[in-house]
């Protein structure tokens, strides 16, 4: 199953993602600021041959997702070549589970991305 570009669209930007983290605030815009996306990162993502959508599916209380996820989203939101969209766990665990393998079910963060098609 994948998600629809109706569902992407739904999902948070990292702003509307921050603001309502209740866990793990400080240290997830912390770590945020802290990311420095390298040049060579910068220009593989901006010479894509067509830009991707990814979808952040994250948990402000766990751990992993809070040290990894602030360096996706500050990567995401440096190049015009990836649309992002952060969806919280907890407001959708079935969508969650359609991206992981059943031993890993309700693990966070995954990332997933997309083509223009949603592919």
């Amino acid at each position: 199953m994948a998600l629809t570009k109706t569902e992407f669209e739904a999902g948070m930007t990292t702003h509307q993602y921050v603001e309502q983290i209740k866990v793990n605030k400080d240290p997830f815009i912390e770590i945020y600021h802290a990311v420095d996306i390298p040049q060579e990162v910068s220009d593989f993502f901006g010479g894509l041959a067509e830009p991707v959508n990814l979808a952040v599916i994250t948990a402000d209380w766990c751990g992993d997702a809070v040290s990894t996820t602030p360096a996706i989203l500050k990567l995401a939101e440096s190049t015009p070549n990836i649309s992002h969209q952060v969806f919280n766990r907890d407001d959708d665990v079935p969508m969650d589970n359609i991206f992981l393998p059943g031993n890993r079910a309700g693990t966070v963060p995954i990332f997933v991305v997309f083509d223009q098609g949603m592919n």
